[in-house]
């Protein structure tokens, strides 16, 4: 199947948005939900 499915975008999305906001707002936040940080 060549066509991506909408769910399949929003799932990526999701994904994407939640790295980068983890990214961008865990500097704010020291150890924000996640004890490890990289």
């Amino acid at each position: 199947h060549e066509t991506v499915s909408p769910l399949m975008l929003a799932v990526t999305l999701g994904v994407v948005l939640c790295v980068v906001g983890s990214r961008k707002f865990g500097r704010q936040r020291v150890g924000a939900g996640s004890p490890s940080r990289d």
